[in-house]
C-alpha cells in the first residue's frame, strides 16, 4: 500500500468512525501531504512498509529547517503518530516507525514581574482612609513585604498577630507554622484597621469574627 492510499484510509477512518471537525481533516490531510512530498522530494520507496523512524526523523529535521513554529511542528507529529498508529493498529504495517519520534522541547518562559515603580504604585492604591482601604493596603503590603502565600494571607486570625513585637504567626502547608516578623508601617496600618474593621461590614453592621481579612459580609 502506496502512502496516498494509507492516507486516503486513515482520513476517512477520522472522518467517518471518529467524526472529526472539517477543520481538522483539512490540517491532517495537509500534514500526510507534506509528508507525501518529502518521501518523493528524497525519492524513498513510497510504500508505507518501507517508511521508518530514520526517514521520519529526517522529515522531522526538514520541518525545523523550514523554521517553522515549535507549535506547527508539534501538530505535524501528532499527525504522523496517529497516522502510523492507526495503520500498526490496522495491521497495514507490523512496527509503528512513528512511535520513538519526539515532540519539540517545551519552550521555558520566565515570569513576568512588575517593575519597581509599578510595585509602589500598587502598593500607594488603596484609600487608606477608611476600613476597607486599609483592609486592601495590608493585603497588598504583606503580600509584597512577607511573602506569604494568598491561602495564608486568609487564614490569619486576629490572634496570629503581635502588634507588641511586630510579627505575625503564618500557618503554612501541612499546619506548620513560622513567625514572620512585619515592618512598623504595616504594624500601624493592621492597628488602625482593627480599630474600625466593622466598617468593612454591610451597613455597618458587627459580626464577631476571629479572621483578620474580612469582606463586606464578615
Amino acid at each position: 500500500m502506496d502512502i496516498d492510499l494509507a492516507t486516503s484510509e486513515f482520513i476517512n477512518w477520522i472522518k467517518v468512525e471518529k467524526n472529526y471537525s472539517d477543520h481538522s481533516i483539512v490540517a491532517y490531510s495537509k500534514d500526510l501531504s507534506e509528508l507525501a512530498i518529502y518521501i518523493d522530494k528524497e525519492k524513498y520507496d513510497d510504500n508505507i512498509k518501507s517508511i521508518d523512524f530514520f526517514l521520519l526523523r529526517g522529515f522531522v529535521a526538514d520541518l525545523y529547517e523550514r523554521n517553522l513554529s515549535k507549535s506547527s511542528i508539534e501538530r505535524k507529529i501528532s499527525t504522523i503518530k496517529s497516522f502510523f498508529k492507526f495503520l500498526y493498529k490496522k495491521g497495514f504495517i507490523e512496527e509503528n516507525p512513528a512511535r520513538l519520534v519526539k515532540f519539540p522541547r517545551k519552550e521555558k518562559h520566565l515570569p513576568s514581574v512588575f517593575n519597581i515603580d509599578d510595585m509602589f504604585n500598587l502598593l500607594d492604591l488603596p484609600d487608606k482612609t477608611n476600613a476597607t482601604g486599609l483592609r486592601d493596603a495590608i493585603i497588598l503590603e504583606l503580600m509584597y513585604a512577607t511573602g506569604v502565600r494568598v491561602s495564608e494571607l486568609v487564614g490569619l486570625n486576629l490572634s496570629d498577630v503581635d502588634l507588641k513585637n511586630g510579627r505575625i504567626r503564618v500557618k503554612g502547608k501541612g499546619k506548620k507554622e513560622r513567625i514572620v516578623p512585619i515592618v512598623p508601617e504595616i504594624v500601624e496600618m493592621i492597628y488602625k484597621y482593627t480599630e474600625i474593621m466593622h466598617q468593612v461590614l454591610v451597613k455597618g453592621k458587627f459580626i464577631e469574627t476571629e479572621a483578620l481579612i474580612i469582606n463586606k459580609l464578615g
